[in-house]
């Protein structure tokens, strides 16, 4: 898996693998990777893009992405 800037990340829709990474401080506490995607709708704001988590909580200070991995082959 290669990490890459927030900023080249898709902003389609598409679900991606999303972290923060703080180089500052080498702290990565609170940095585990989650499922999110660039919407750019919610009820409480039209019209303003933000990644969002499933449960569609903004989520804040993201930094790095990857794609998502497949699921595994004997998974069901």
């Amino acid at each position: 898996m290669k990490w890459l800037p927030i900023e080249t990340a898709p902003k389609d829709g598409t679900a991606v693998l999303a972290c923060r990474f703080d180089y500052g401080t080498r702290s990565d506490l609170g940095s585990h990777p989650r499922a999110v995607s660039f919407k750019t709708f919610h009820p409480n704001s039209p019209g303003k893009g933000a990644w969002r988590n499933s449960q569609g909580h903004k989520e804040n200070w993201l930094t790095h992405w990857a794609e998502m991995p497949s699921a595994p082959e004997n998974w069901r």
